[in-house]
């Protein structure tokens, strides 16, 4: 979700659970009823003093309104990845999950055939499996 949706979801919550209009909220926040309602509309990026203003107006801690609800935990079958792949399909890569706004995790797996000598010298496994997990910026 982008900032500005979550914040105008929380600050329309917030004001019709305390029963104010978008007039009263405005004279309690000193911010115009128009910028309110835009907000509420998830549509205009309101800057930092902007959200403060309306936490103080709201009387609630300024995170309040950058709250969110983060997704759960999601089960993810490489059955059903669509893999990348190179080397006529004898390397593949399976991204279960990428970093990224929610967080800088990412897992990934690579699985590879070997291709065996020609002529065959020894007995080459099927598959192998790498599977590393890395934390970054």
């Amino acid at each position: 979700m982008d900032w500005g949706k979550r914040i105008g979801a929380n600050l329309k919550q917030m004001r019709t659970e305390r029963n104010l209009t978008l007039g009263q909220l405005s004279g309690l926040a000193g911010i115009s009823k128009a910028m309110l309602s835009e907000m509420e509309k998830g549509m205009g990026n309101p800057t930092i003093n902007t959200i403060w203003k309306i936490a103080n107006g709201l009387k609630v801690p300024y995170t309040r309104l950058l709250e969110g609800s983060e997704p759960g935990p999601t089960l993810v079958r490489r059955e059903e990845l669509s893999p990348q792949t190179e080397g006529n399909g004898h390397y593949r890569v399976y991204c279960y999950f990428q970093g990224g706004r929610s967080g800088p995790l990412s897992c990934f797996t690579w699985n590879w055939t070997p291709i065996p000598p020609t002529p065959p010298q020894a007995t080459w496994p099927r598959h192998r499996n790498i599977s590393r997990f890395w934390r970054g910026s």
